[in-house]
């Protein structure tokens, strides 16, 4: 590294910030310029944050963190474009950063970056303009989902580029069946995963899309949530923060690969939205988010080696979970009953309560085998239309009960 270079680099010391049950948190140095709303990936060892918005101003900014020396290099081109809640991949060793907004304006624009150059170039334009999307890379195409364009409207379309043409097509057969914005994704082999998200209120399902299959919901978030950072870590998928329904998540959920079984949930000393989140081989990292623009954080979770773990003996191999798609809905939501472990004919009965605590509409039904599907309109026992908001349903099979929060809306 050159002296020239070496002006860019800021180094400075790491502080234990907490121990919590279960994962070990550190302070790291700041981030040269603070910001919400900005990307972060890997690439080549570094940790790239790109864009954002600091005071609600969106930012062409792009720095690097190495977190082998936990320093940071400014020496980094900036992007061609100010923007703020794109989103980022990395492919064929380039990164692309695509859509997002500058000021109130839905962009549909592609930038890649060359590392080797220190370079970043115009790409052909997404076909629709997105806010929030999210992007995964599956099968060497960078498939780009979700979103709102700027009139608020949530984006149900799926777009995939193809290096092979260097061009984006839309890509029906991934199209979704609520638009969402804020979602995190991630590939595996099989298919992709998504997170979350937010429809007139943060979703709590996980969602897997297979060739030939589509989309299907596969598990429940602990906590609904939009924003969060989507990210795996050994053996584990993580959902990291984001925006609840009044305030930051405070915690980290992780999910065993790959039968999304919740694994362990995690408290976080710093709740916060919008922060730019990315994984090494052996930790989590977060940058900046709402009310700490600068702030730094590497979370490593107890029981992460890198390598598949032993299951838990305490950990009963007969299980109830229940899901609802679409979640938030305005007119009606199908619940989705999954029984692990058991096969068997059971009763089944759902109550769903008001905020107040007060049954507001009962069901009961049989199911058989393990997945039963029960198709609900949004009125109350008398066949009346419930008014907007958040309800509990409980789920009972005699000898398990899940339970779930819905929200409709109007």
């Amino acid at each position: 590294m050159n002296r020239e270079k070496l002006k860019y680099l800021i180094l400075a010391p790491l502080f234990l910030a907490a121990t919590l049950a279960g994962g070990e948190w550190q302070t790291m140095p700041d981030m040269p310029t603070g910001r919400t709303g900005a990307c972060a990936v890997v690439l080549d060892g570094w940790i790239y944050v790109i864009g954002g918005e600091n005071g609600g101003a969106p930012l062409k900014t792009v720095e690097r963190f190495h977190p082998d020396n936990n320093a940071w290099d400014k020496n980094v081109a900036h992007l061609r474009e100010k923007r703020a809640n794109a989103t980022a991949v990395v492919l064929d060793d380039k990164i692309y950063v695509i859509g997002g907004h500058e000021e109130d304006e839905a962009s549909g624009e592609v930038e890649r970056y060359n590392p080797a150059k220190n370079k970043w170039e115009e790409m052909e334009e997404l076909k629709i303009d997105r806010i929030l999307p999210t992007a995964v890379v599956f099968n060497n195409k960078i498939y780009v989902i979700g979103g709102v364009n700027e009139d608020d409207e949530y984006i149900k379309q799926t777009e995939v580029y193809d290096p092979s043409d260097d061009e984006w097509h839309l890509a029906p057969e991934m199209n979704l069946q609520l638009g969402r914005s804020g979602a995190g994704a991630f590939a595996t082999g099989g298919g992709v995963f998504l997170v979350g998200g937010l429809y007139r209120g943060p979703i709590n399902t996980i969602d897997f899309y297979s060739p030939g299959q589509g989309w299907r919901t596969v598990a429940q978030l602990q906590t609904a949530r939009s924003n969060a950072g989507v990210v795996s870590l050994g053996d584990s998928l993580y959902a990291v923060g984001g925006d609840g329904f009044s305030d930051a998540v405070a915690t980290i959920e992780a999910w065993s690969l790959p039968q999304m079984t919740l694994a362990k949930e995690f408290d976080m000393p710093n709740p916060r939205s919008g922060a730019a989140v990315a994984a090494t081989d052996d930790a989590i990292y977060l940058f900046g988010g709402k009310g700490e623009e600068r702030l730094v954080e590497r979370f490593v979770p107890a029981f992460n080696t890198g390598v598949s773990q032993k299951k838990d003996e305490n950990v009963p191999s007969d299980f109830l979970l229940l899901s609802s798609y679409p979640n938030p809905f305005t007119e009606s939501t199908t619940f989705r009953i999954m029984r692990y472990g058991n096969n068997s004919m059971a009763d089944i009965h759902l109550v769903i309560y008001n905020v107040l605590g007060q049954v507001v509409a009962d069901i009961n039904t049989q199911a058989i085998g393990r997945e039963t599907s029960i198709a609900w309109r949004a009125v109350d026992s008398r066949n009346q239309p419930l008014p907007p908001g958040v309800y509990l349903v409980r789920l009972s099979d005699g000898g398990h009960i899940a339970q779930q929060k819905i929200m409709i809306g109007r």
